[in-house]
């Protein structure tokens, strides 16, 4: 233990004794050429005395012997701590410039789309797009006319498919069935995130679905002996009926209001009012196009059913998978 901390000693004082012999040496070549006043002398006041220090005039640190660190685009970072020595940038990012990756003026670090050129206004994103919904909801209803116009008598022709949609599931025999049909679609009813609502009273499914359950339809169906009551899927409170009053045509509008209830917002028609077990039968009717329809009925038990029908221009006939 002794030989080793020995051994430390010594190196330790060879070491500065070779120190103190360098600048010994560097003092006597000064001195060759300066007096010793000189030699010893500070004049920058840095702590570093003149035959050491290579930069005698300026101020400068001991690691640098004397000389202050070089700072080559004058950001105030030094060319040592700097990572883009030849570029002005802040101390924050280490002496580079902040990125501007998409070239909008607006800084990476203050952009929250930094690879899409935007506003400042929004952030350094572009302006959000919104739909002209005033002009959408003017193009729809233009729409929703023309298709009335094309397809007014259209209910007739969906007649002789109501006839007989139920045929797939004849073969159970059900007894005093629940008719539950999905009519008129509202919509959402708020605002949705791109800024429109759409309005049911444009949209071309709720006129076919209109056309598709017609009073005749309807009263066909009320009148079938194992049917004792037909149910809609969505509600039409009292508000709503002078809106379907314009939509609709007036047969089925005076067929529903027939059956309405004052403060009952679902319209139920009933054949028997005597409580009776039944069957709950759903029916969901989808247009592929006016005279492509499929049609799905279930009873979430025994059958779930799924046909498409398509009109020739005299009579339907199903299309098979």
């Amino acid at each position: 233990m002794k030989y080793y901390l020995f051994l430390i000693l010594f190196s330790f004082s060879n070491s500065f004794h070779s120190q103190e012999l360098n600048n010994n040496l560097v003092l006597k070549q000064c001195r060759k050429e300066f007096n010793k006043k000189i030699c010893l002398s500070d004049e920058d006041k840095d702590g570093i005395l003149f035959y050491e220090d290579k930069c005698p005039k300026e101020k400068g640190f001991t690691e640098n012997k004397g000389c202050p660190w070089p700072d080559q685009d004058k950001d105030g970072v030094i060319d040592k701590d700097d990572a883009c020595p030849e570029v002005a940038g802040p101390s924050e990012n280490n002496g580079c410039p902040w990125p501007d990756t998409d070239g909008d003026g607006i800084l990476d670090k203050d952009d929250q789309c930094p690879t899409i050129p935007g506003l400042l206004d929004h952030n350094g994103c572009p302006k959000p797009f919104r739909r002209d919904c005033k002009a959408e909801e003017q193009k729809d209803s233009l729409a929703i006319i023309k298709l009335k116009n094309d397809y007014k008598d259209i209910d007739k022709v969906y007649n002789k498919l109501s006839r007989q949609i139920l045929e797939p599931i004849n073969k159970y025999n059900l007894k005093n069935m629940r008719l539950h049909i999905a009519f008129i679609d509202w919509g959402p009813m708020d605002v949705v995130n791109d800024g429109c609502a759409s309005n049911w009273k444009y949209m071309s499914s709720n006129y076919l679905m209109t056309e598709f359950w017609n009073s005749s339809t309807l009263e066909y169906f009320r009148n079938k002996k194992n049917i004792i009551w037909i149910s809609f899927s969505n509600q039409m409170p009292e508000t709503i009926f002078p809106n379907l009053k314009e939509f609709l045509k007036p047969s089925l509008y005076h067929y529903l209001v027939k059956y309405s209830k004052k403060n009952e917002a679902r319209i139920h028609i009933l054949k028997e009012h005597k409580k009776q077990n039944y069957n709950m039968v759903t029916v969901k009717i989808r247009f592929e196009d006016p005279y492509k329809i499929t049609v799905s009925i279930t009873d979430n038990n025994r059958f779930n059913t799924e046909q498409t029908y398509q009109y020739n221009g005299k009579t339907w006939s199903m299309l098979y998978k």
